[in-house]
């Protein structure tokens, strides 16, 4: 199916899809898009690091405490981001562009820049470029294009967070919520609430601006980010593996099969990383502790009860990225358990294709080889953070050989990346 997929856009005579494609790609690349000049989709996910970035947590306008993870082969996942806040690929597009930690920018922003430089490149690829919209940025620089009401979210419902204190053992983050509710009047839960809504969330000159706009320019502005938010998922859509030695079916060596038996069978891995690319592209809490201490400045990472909770309070536009979709994950979504306990703590099984090449591991970044990896199944920790460990695990108790077995059949995991640039098919040996 991938090859038929860069098949096709080699030789379609549908030449706006290529188009299209090539959008995207400048687009992932261009560091204008963001609030210094400073951030491309490219930095935390570079083509020479497999579409990863090599750091334990990503480096965007603010400081990040997840790790970058890899956007090959997103084409065949369901919900995007470690907590899976998001239901399909161009909704995803959205947090990283506006979101105060990565790109920091704003829709105006993205029509600004489109209006300026790729003009060509979007006619070709849909048609002219809004007019009431062009002669507004025509007078504007992009300090004053920027506009959009970034809104303020509770992200999780208190019975999650209910759970989540129930869990913890930090004692003097425990303190600290104490203090908080006794200053807040309020119950526990409240308070921790209280200390993730104190995060900025809100652009106040943004949202100025955005409020005085005529209508006709909010919807030309919404226009224009909702494509160039297709644009960029074409070309990660077109972002895949090549075979891996175990499907080209060369021969593997003895340590390599006695390392597929144990993935396969005593070790248990395949018990989440199933597939073709190694993931059930579900939710676990796996008992991974947070490299320091909780407090106000480093709050609980609840992964998908964040995730769950973010897209379900925001009602309106839950429905509106279902309406337009019916993938996987908006199939599954009158079925997600807002209050479900299991989702405290736990975040999305990561592809295994190209695991050896794409370190450091973990929502967190918190293992940075595949020996810390295995080393941690091996002699799981009592407690996690926060959650409840899935019952799915068990300390490994391997020997060292058992290991190393296990290390080297996951390296026959890696292989070669191609992309294509709505022209041209690249590729990462």
């Amino acid at each position: 199916m991938k090859y038929f997929f860069f098949i096709f856009v080699a030789f379609s005579s549908n030449a706006a899809f290529g188009e299209t494609i090539s959008l995207g790609h400048d687009l992932f690349f261009d560091k204008r898009l963001s609030a210094h000049g400073l951030v491309s989709c490219a930095s935390c996910h570079s083509p020479a690091k497999y579409f990863t970035d090599g750091e334990a947590t990503a480096r965007g306008e603010q400081p990040n405490r997840r790790n970058s993870p890899s956007v090959v082969d997103m084409d065949r996942r369901i919900w995007f981001m470690w907590d899976g806040r998001s239901p399909n690929l161009e909704h995803q597009m959205t947090m990283p562009l506006e979101g105060p930690a990565e790109h920091g920018f704003s829709r105006g922003g993205v029509a600004w820049i489109i209006s300026r430089h790729y003009k060509s490149q979007w006619t070709q690829a849909f048609g002219e470029f809004p007019k009431a919209l062009d002669s507004w940025l025509a007078g504007k620089t992009l300090d004053e294009a920027h506009a959009l009401p970034i809104p303020s979210q509770k992200f999780a419902p208190d019975p999650l967070l209910r759970e989540a204190i129930s869990t913890m053992d930090d004692t003097e983050f425990m303190r600290l919520l104490f203090a908080e509710a006794q200053k807040r009047g309020g119950l526990m839960q409240s308070a921790l609430m209280g200390l993730y809504q104190n995060e900025p969330t809100t652009n106040g000159e943004w949202t100025t601006r955005w409020t005085e706009l005529h209508p006709t320019i909010k919807e030309s502005i919404n226009h224009v980010f909702e494509l160039a938010r297709v644009a960029v998922a074409s070309f990660v859509r077109g972002i895949h593996t090549q075979p891996s030695k175990t499907e080209k079916g060369l021969p593997l060596t003895a340590a390599e099969e006695r390392g597929r038996s144990l993935f396969h069978g005593k070790a248990g891995c395949a018990n989440c990383h199933s597939g073709p690319d190694f993931t059930d592209d579900q939710f676990h809490n796996i008992g991974l502790r947070e490299p320091k201490p909780f407090d106000a400045e480093f709050l609980p990472d609840l992964g998908r009860a964040f995730g769950v909770g973010a897209y379900r309070n925001n009602t309106n536009d839950s429905k509106q990225i279902c309406m337009k979709k019916s993938n996987q994950a908006c199939l599954e979504v009158p079925y997600l358990n807002v209050y479900g306990t299991e989702a405290t703590g736990s975040f999305k099984t990561p592809s295994l294709r190209n695991v050896a090449r794409t370190a450091p591991y973990m929502h967190n970044g918190s293992l940075k080889t595949l020996e810390d990896v295995l080393n941690f199944y091996n002699d799981l920790p009592a407690k996690p953070s926060v959650g409840k460990r899935s019952g799915l695990l068990r300390s490994l108790g391997f020997t060292s050989s058992e290991l190393n077995d296990l290390k080297e059949f996951l390296q026959c995991l890696s292989s070669p990346v191609e992309y294509h640039d709505g022209r041209t098919t690249h590729v990462i040996p």
